[in-house]
């Protein structure tokens, strides 16, 4: 699976949910050290966490991204996607 684009962003941490099939494995999530710009963003976090199913209740897909940046890109992030 490959993501691309940028997000802000708002006052939730879950931005969206990716669909059955495009998801981390289940029992698997993915932290991504994604490019982001304001907040706390320093090297070593992980401002973008993508759940597969199992592991967060109601977060099935979730991507989630750290609330404190302004700015998250998504460009080079990529993972295998359940099977």
């Amino acid at each position: 699976m490959h993501l691309k684009g940028s997000l802000k962003p708002g006052g939730t941490s879950l931005i969206f949910q990716l669909p059955p099939g495009f998801r981390p494995a289940s029992g698997k999530f993915i932290q991504v050290a994604a490019t982001c710009s304001g907040g706390p963003c320093t090297e070593g976090t992980f401002p973008l966490t993508i759940y597969g199913p199992g592991v967060l209740s109601g977060f099935d897909g979730g991507v989630v991204a750290f609330t404190g940046a302004t700015f998250v890109g998504l460009e080079g992030v990529s993972f295998l996607a359940e099977s």
